[in-house]
């Protein structure tokens, strides 16, 4: 079947999709037979000036960069620089995790697949003010909740720590090697690490966000209207650029269709460019094989359907079968974007999908039914199908909310005056957290992120921040002299609250 047949209505689809998911706008690159059949911009990238969508629209990639990390990391292996097995201490003596076992023996290919046994512990880094090095030695204050390889649990810490491990070995920084040994050998010149340096340009994207309260993030059936006017259901709102700096190998990376199809072929040839070989084939392939099983958490766009199967991550790429063809693959998401960038090896085909909104699952629905268009297959309702989960978890999210709120003591106050709260308080893995006077409540900062905290019994607090869908109960708690010494934050769902000590 030709490919103008295979394609047909599919700018129509776009439109549509991007009107069902309030997106400002939106990319779409497609190779088939590894040629470039299909790049180009839709919607908006400025809604404030009507400035369109165009191939060279610059957005950001988050997670996609973390193949960047794992190619160069691979780079250093095949000049004998850095071995995927050998503990990272081996290369950074002063490396030290919370667990002094895991320390001795986690290498270079746990950072990489995910499987250190320890979880996210996304806000170490993210808002801070710390830097790179020194995120990685904060590593050893934040608590693991499983054992070394014993399941996959995503972790940007890692990623980060495994660029600055590249950086140390090389002499230079993880930018500088990822510019001279990738961008500027495959001609990636629109390619950029840093928000700071993208919104100079002339053709960036700006990022977008839902605004509405948190009830309504419970409820992500309720669409925006595109118009940016508000109304009962929300509306769309231009946000600040998220810097990523300190910890850029996990997710800073900036770019566009243009240079991302460079990319993408250099994986489908086998390491081949213009110039030569970028990196030998075997290393190339070890990156997209199956090192790490990705268990089929709910929550995941698309999973839990027949033709999804296999889910692994591999060395900054996740794999999995899509309608039983293997498909290598990854997404990104950051404040106001998201992205998703695959190709299906063997078959010379391959998708890169850019927008410009806040926790969107476009790029992965666009994606997933030009692959059925490819391939000649019925094209499986994805939006209508993941719509319908997010749904499903909306209602489970605030049942949950109601049975907190239903569990309250009313008559229960705080043993102290709010302003005995008030003070700043402090982590080693996780810094300083402040607690100040709001009106009638209080507030807790941490990284400049701000948690509104409102009584809820005795000397608990429901802290809340709708930007993030964050909502948890937070206690304080007295020393022996009955004075208010620590805040309780559950920055981390999967282990034990963080503790911050109080320090004023």
């Amino acid at each position: 079947m030709p490919i103008t047949d295979q394609l047909a209505g599919f700018d129509d689809y776009i439109e549509s999709e991007i009107a069902a998911y309030n997106v400002p706008g939106l990319s779409a690159a497609i190779i088939y037979e590894g040629e470039v059949v299909h790049m180009k911009g839709y919607g908006l990238r400025n809604i404030a000036e009507n400035l369109p969508v165009t191939p060279e629209t610059l957005f950001a990639m988050a997670s996609c960069t973390k193949a960047f990390t794992a190619m160069s990391a691979a780079m250093l292996v095949e000049e004998g620089k850095l071995d995927w097995d050998t503990p990272v201490r081996h290369y950074l003596p002063w490396f030290k995790l919370y667990d002094p076992v895991t320390t001795e023996q986690v290498t270079p290919r746990d950072l990489a697949c995910h499987r250190t046994g320890v979880p996210r512990h996304d806000y170490v880094r993210y808002g801070s003010p710390l830097s790179r090095r020194e995120i990685v030695e904060h590593l050893r204050y934040v608590q693991p909740n499983k054992p070394l390889r014993y399941l996959y649990q995503y972790n940007n810490l890692m990623i980060v720590t495994l660029g600055y491990l590249v950086g140390e070995i090389a002499g230079m920084s993880w930018e500088a090697f990822v510019k001279q040994r990738i961008l500027d050998k495959l001609g990636m010149s629109f390619t950029q690490f840093s928000v700071t340096d993208s919104q100079k340009s002339s053709d960036a994207a700006l990022p977008y966000s839902l605004e509405k309260n948190l009830d309504e993030v419970l409820l992500p059936s309720l669409r925006a209207k595109r118009s940016g006017e508000g109304s009962g259901e929300g509306f769309i709102k231009a946000i600040p650029f998220r810097n990523l700096d300190n910890g850029a190998p996990a997710g800073a990376i900036n770019s566009n269709l243009v240079d991302m199809m460079k990319w993408l072929k250099i994986h489908m040839s086998g390491g081949k460019y213009a110039g030569g070989q970028l990196i030998r084939e075997d290393l190339l392939k070890e990156m997209h094989t199956h090192q790490m099983v990705m268990p089929l958490v709910p929550d995941m766009p698309g999973y839990g359907y027949d033709e999804i199967q296999r889910v692994s991550y591999a060395l900054g790429w996740r794999v999995q079968t899509y309608r039983g063809r293997q498909m290598v693959w990854h997404t990104g998401g950051i404040d106001g974007f998201t992205s998703m960038t695959s190709f299906i090896p063997g078959h010379n085909m391959g998708v890169v999908v850019l927008n410009n909104m806040n926790h969107s699952n476009l790029p992965i629905t666009v994606t997933l039914n030009i692959y059925d268009r490819l391939f000649g297959l019925d094209v499986i309702p994805w939006s209508k199908r993941i719509k319908e989960k997010e749904d499903g978890f909306a209602r489970n999210a605030k049942a949950a909310l109601e049975k907190r709120a239903a569990a309250r003591k009313p008559n229960a106050p705080t043993t102290h005056p709010l302003d005995d709260y008030v003070g700043d308080y402090w982590h080693p893995g996780y810094e300083t957290l402040t607690i100040s006077r709001d009106g009638d409540s209080l507030n807790a900062t941490h990284n400049g992120w701000i948690y509104a905290l409102k009584h809820y019994h005795y000397d608990i607090f429901e802290a809340t921040n709708s930007d993030i869908e964050f909502s948890v109960l937070a206690p304080f708690i007295m020393d022996n002299a009955g004075k208010v010494s620590e805040f309780r934050l559950q920055l981390e769902p999967l282990v034990d609250p963080i503790i911050f000590k109080r320090k004023s």
